[in-house]
């Protein structure tokens, strides 16, 4: 077999990434702590939690986390932990959607890139908190495909071998 005859085109479904993206959130949110706060001593953020679905050709990813506030009261003489639960959604971007990708029987994988952290704390004048979080995740599609792939018609009797000029 040599390089002039023509490949034969076959279509092949199969499931592959289709779809890569990553999202970046700057968040504020205001805790109004039980007392009024003096000092706002440390902030940090866990237990983090999310999941991700496919809407369309669209990745969401939502999830939540605990914020908890370490803060001096009462001319700095107590100190307490306010602790709030905040849910989000992040709809994140594709870069190079696959042009073939249906959007049916697709998943969608998650991943923390950098986990939600608190990066600035305000104290406000009616006793609120404000606090701003960070975090970055990545989404990847999975779904059927369609690859073109050239193939050569085997000689009768060498089905097991390739072709040695390919």
């Amino acid at each position: 077999m040599t390089h002039d005859e023509p490949f034969v085109y076959r279509d092949i479904m199969t499931k592959a990434v289709c779809g890569r993206g990553k999202r970046y959130a700057r968040t504020t949110y205001r805790l109004r702590p039980e007392h009024l706060p003096t000092t706002v001593l440390g902030c940090w953020v866990i237990n983090h939690r999310f999941g991700a679905r496919l809407a369309g050709k669209d990745a969401y990813i939502s999830g939540s986390y605990d914020i908890n506030l370490w803060f001096a009261y009462d001319a700095n003489s107590k100190t307490d932990v306010a602790k709030q639960t905040v849910q989000y959604e992040l709809r994140v971007p594709m870069e190079d959607l696959d042009e073939h990708f249906t959007g049916r029987d697709g998943e969608v994988h998650a991943a923390c890139i950098q986990p939600p952290t608190c990066v600035e704390t305000h104290l406000e004048e009616d006793g609120q908190v404000a606090v701003t979080v960070e975090l970055e995740m990545r989404a990847e599609i999975f779904g059927e495909t369609m690859l073109r792939v050239p193939t050569v018609p085997m000689e009768e009797g060498k089905k097991d071998e390739l072709p040695k000029d390919l």
